[in-house]
């Protein structure tokens, strides 16, 4: 979670999971970006979010990681 929150463009983090098939590891974090990009550019942060957690898993045995891009929840605006 702190690695994929680093990468420039992921403005929060919803769901993160480890699950183990057989003898490997996946890793599936949901990310909220600015809902106003392109989806190309979402697309983009994801791939980021990848390789940047992929090169801090020393582990060989997390074969995929995975990042699911929700829209940011738009700021909570007080009536008061």
């Amino acid at each position: 979670r702190r690695v994929a929150a680093s990468v420039t463009g992921v403005d929060d983090l919803d769901k993160c999971f480890v699950r183990k098939m057989g003898f490997d590891y996946y890793v599936e974090i949901d990310i909220r970006v600015d809902g106003e990009l392109t989806v190309a550019r979402g697309h983009e942060i994801a791939h980021e979010v990848q390789d940047a957690v992929r090169e801090q898993i020393q582990d060989k045995r997390f074969a995929r990681v995975l990042a699911h891009v929700e829209p940011a929840r738009p700021p909570i605006v007080s009536l008061a």
